[in-house]
């Protein structure tokens, strides 16, 4: 039985204010493997990158807004990871001490997207340069009570 080609709309709500739409052309496919046999091709690589940053901005516009917050955590020499391992550990420390104080300030719950950037060294793998953080944190805390909790941050 031969399927017809077709044009498929697809709504992708992100929350109240925001709304992507994709019109998708939809052709006549060979019906699906039974699995996967090969590595990805670098243009299948970058595709699914591309999907994945958009997915990731839809998240944010469906559950974030204008009252919330967007923080660079970096760090100074003193107290700079090591590793990418330590790194996770102190952003994970620190989103704790937030999650505790948004809760006894405000009653609310910690809200978070998290994204860590690093450059891998060169001549070690299990070493990162330039480590640091993005977070988009819902609001409730004032900017400087999150700074202050961020530059508290030690290293053991």
């Amino acid at each position: 039985m031969a399927r017809k080609n077709f044009i498929r709309e697809k709504r992708i709500y992100c929350g109240k204010e925001w709304l992507e739409v994709d019109i998708v052309p939809v052709t006549n496919m060979p019906e699906a493997g039974k699995g996967k046999t090969k590595e990805s091709s670098q243009a299948q690589k970058n595709l699914n990158d591309k999907r994945s940053k958009r997915r990731f901005v839809q998240i944010a516009n469906a559950n974030f807004g204008e009252d919330d917050l967007h923080i660079s955590a970096t760090y100074n020499e003193e107290h700079l990871p090591m590793t990418l391992k330590e790194a996770e550990k102190n952003v994970h420390n620190y989103l704790d001490r937030v999650k505790r104080r948004m809760k006894r300030v405000t009653g609310q719950d910690l809200k978070y997207m998290l994204v860590t950037e690093y450059t891998p060294d060169e001549e070690d793998e299990d070493k990162a340069v330039r480590i640091h953080h993005h977070i988009i944190i819902n609001g409730g805390l004032s900017r400087d009570d999150l700074e202050l909790m961020w530059s508290t941050t030690r290293i053991n």
